[in-house]
């Protein structure tokens, strides 16, 4: 029988584990450029710096905030338009169990770090949140202790294996349609 994954929550062991994970996707992209990135009600005040997966259609952006590490990804080309929107984030705090931050590192019993989401999908449109994830999302579904608490979220890829690139994508991809979905049917969860 199969226990709930342990949230990493020691800031050392989450920076550890954020270095890997970028380490391994820019080891796995194709191309590196700076574009401005769009975020709801603006964009990024300087270029930053985005890997492109060719073959797999996405690209990834890393950036230290002051209380997460920030990586945002994409669907459209970088070479094909300067300011490139935001489709998913996967973010993880820089120390604790954050709820309000998506993103986390789980264990395993045997050590493994498995990559998490708790489905909090956002851009600025009605009826895009948790919510429509969780009705929404087609993966693999695992429980995490967050320290006592128990919850249900959404296992993106294994840490441990190699490659991540394509795991990562997948879930970017679905994400961006969820949210393609619900603003093409007009649907509103709210």
């Amino acid at each position: 029988m199969s226990t709930a994954l342990n949230v990493i929550s020691d800031a050392k062991e989450i920076e550890e584990n954020q270095r890997r994970f970028q380490d391994k996707l820019i080891s796995e992209s194709v191309r590196r450029t700076d574009c401005f990135l769009g975020y709801q009600g603006g964009r990024s005040e300087r270029k930053k710096e985005v890997f492109w997966f060719d073959s797999l259609g996405y690209w990834v952006s890393f950036n230290k905030l002051e209380n997460r590490y920030w990586n945002a990804f994409g669907v459209v080309r970088p070479d094909q338009k300067n300011n490139l929107s935001i489709a998913c984030e996967i973010n993880f705090p820089l120390v604790g169990v954050v709820l309000q931050i998506a993103g986390a590192f789980g264990k395993t019993d045997s050590g493994e770090v498995r990559i998490i989401h708790r489905g909090i999908i956002g851009g600025g449109r009605a009826g895009i949140g948790r919510e429509l994830f969780m009705q929404e999302y087609v993966g693999r579904w695992v429980d995490i202790d967050e320290i006592g608490q128990v919850s249900r979220v959404a296992l993106v890829s294994n840490l441990d294996a190699q490659p991540i690139a394509v795991d990562i994508g997948n879930f970017v991809k679905q994400v961006y349609q969820i949210k393609e979905r619900c603003v093409a049917s007009g649907n509103s969860m709210e």
